[in-house]
């Protein structure tokens, strides 16, 4: 520590506030008297802008002539800490300016691209470093979200295990098999579970309804009741059919897109795919995973699964709208690893 912080002192190279602090704390007397850290970094930092300046101001010439990196901004990419917070508000430049990070770091540091990792929480913040750091600037950087990276971790280590992340329908679909296979059976169960939650409205979850109260005990499988259920909701509900199509209007253009067979799906146009099989009694699964792992360990979950005469057939839907943005090399090569 003490030789790293004296290699940058006597070369003139900027020293990071955490190498600082740790050397003040287990060598403060290797530190020369009197030395600044905050004027001493200052002044590599103007020498370095003005060394570099150019540099930065040309960076997105040609590429996008409107973005001029300002003086902040080169500084904030010139300081070499361990850590940094920059708090900015939005349009103020902070994806074109970790791009620039990127780029000064291979070009002018001479760091390996594959040694980079860019990460961002939403996928949208995450497209938008990619289309600058590896369209733009031609860097093959790692871009990726936290949840991407943690996922690769996780099939890294699960090696040759199928690994995916269990979304809201699949939690459902593991309540509502809980609810319809096992607890449905302990009547006694049941009624200690209903009245956990006194509190629900009675119209809202159909679990808990008043129908659901009066009549669960009647039969002994959740199939028995619903037939019963939908033969009483037939004959009491006058323009049932008209109630049906809004029921899948609303469900089609909801923020939480679901089906008939009321799976949580993400998007319209699967929605509709799944309604048509449902309707017309084809039978199929959404998302199941596929059976053979893919490169990396990555796992696999087509739209929809149809099993015809014992012989697996894949939907794919593509929805071209939500790629306005990505580049169409980027989208083949989304298409070839589904088809």
């Amino acid at each position: 520590m003490i030789n790293e912080f004296y290699n940058k002192l006597n070369n003139n190279l900027y020293i990071s506030n955490y190498l600082y602090t740790k050397l003040k704390e287990q060598s403060p007397n290797s530190i020369p008297k009197n030395f600044d850290i905050e004027k001493y970094n200052n002044e590599i930092l103007e020498r370095d802008y003005i060394k570099y300046c150019d540099y930065f101001q040309n960076m997105y010439k040609g590429i996008d002539d409107t973005v001029i990196l300002d003086k902040d901004q080169i500084k904030s990419i010139l300081a070499d800490e361990d850590y940094s917070l920059i708090i900015a508000g939005a349009g103020t430049g902070k994806t074109t300016t970790i791009a620039a990070k990127v780029k000064y770091l291979t070009e002018i540091k001479k760091v390996a691209p594959e040694k980079i990792v860019v990460i961002s929480y939403t996928k949208k913040a995450t497209l938008e470093l990619y289309n600058r750091i590896v369209v733009d600037f031609g860097i093959p950087a790692n871009v990726t979200t936290f949840h991407s990276l943690g996922l690769k971790y996780i099939r890294y280590i699960f090696n040759n295990r199928k690994c995916y992340v269990v979304d809201d329908y699949e939690k459902n679909k593991i309540f509502i098999s809980f609810f319809k296979e096992i607890l449905f059976k302990d009547k006694k169960k049941m009624k200690e579970i209903i009245e956990l939650f006194p509190s629900v409205k009675i119209n809202k979850f159909f679990a808990f309804s008043k129908y659901f109260k009066d009549n669960f005990e009647k039969y002994n499988t959740f199939e028995e009741f619903f037939e019963n259920y939908k033969k009483d909701r037939i004959s009491n509900t006058p323009d049932l059919k008209e109630k049906i199509n809004g029921i899948i209007y609303r469900k089609l253009n909801s923020e939480n897109i679901t089906t008939l067979n009321q799976e949580l799906v993400k998007s319209k146009g699967e929605a509709v795919i799944a309604n048509f099989l449902y309707c017309n009694g084809i039978e199929y699964e959404y998302e199941r995973v596929y059976s053979e792992l893919l490169e990396e360990n990555k796992t696999y979950k087509p739209d929809f699964t149809l099993d015809l005469n014992g012989e697996k057939v894949y939907i794919e839907y593509f929805g071209l709208s939500n790629y306005d943005d990505i580049p169409y090399s980027r989208y083949d090569k989304i298409k070839q690893k589904k088809l």
